[in-house]
């Protein structure tokens, strides 16, 4: 079954206003939308062209912006909306300055989002929701994490229910122990036994003792 359309009919994109749909078959660029410009011409534009600032207008209007003094080492990223330097925005090859639209910092939250949506159906807000529940640390150890590494989505692989938020160590130590309740047991009744109380038996002394 086809999914629902998003219909940008009526948006503004830059300088662009969509129009209609011009053609639903999606392209490289997304489903093609007719679309008129501030100045009166009428293009079709793909989908994601649009969203991700790609296309703001006709070209002659983008050349005469140029042309007022728009400065060429820099840009507006379309998500924070704050005017940065080039090599602060990433790479595309199809922008004929071969920078993206969306700035470094942005775009590392706008992927991260995105997997979170497709990989646990669990949307920005959501992740942040559950990490203010937990206090801003791991549900194990509740240690945080530190630069720009997040609290991992630990899931139950059995059903896909979200049982929380884990630093990388908690998350792959529960991972290696193929989330075993029973071999967790024994892992730490193992550790009860040979503590680092030089007065505790351990195995060793035992062996030396037979």
């Amino acid at each position: 079954m086809r999914g629902k359309l998003d219909d940008l009919s009526g948006k503004t994109f830059g300088r662009w206003t969509v129009l209609s749909l011009a053609n639903d078959k999606p392209s490289g660029h997304g489903k093609q939308w007719l679309c008129e410009c501030s100045c009166g011409s009428v293009k079709v534009v793909g989908a994601s062209n649009l969203r991700d600032g790609r296309s703001r207008g006709c070209q002659k209007c983008g050349a005469k912006n140029a042309a007022r003094g728009g400065d060429p080492a820099s840009r507006r990223c379309h998500l924070c909306k704050e005017r940065k330097p080039l090599e602060d925005f990433i790479s595309d090859g199809r922008d004929p300055r071969g920078r993206g639209y969306r700035c470094k910092v942005c775009d590392l939250v706008y992927r991260r989002r995105s997997y979170l949506k497709k990989r646990y159906s669990l949307s920005g807000d959501g992740y942040e929701a559950l990490l203010e529940f937990q206090g801003g640390v791991c549900a194990i150890c509740s240690r945080s994490e530190t630069g720009v590494q997040r609290l991992a989505v630990d899931h139950c692989h059995d059903n896909g229910l979200i049982r929380g938020l884990l630093c990388f160590a908690c998350n792959v130590g529960i991972g290696k122990f193929a989330d075993d309740v029973t071999l967790l047991e024994k892992a730490a009744d193992y550790l009860r036994r040979n503590r680092s109380d030089a007065s505790a038996p351990t195995m060793l002394s035992a062996v030396e003792t037979d």
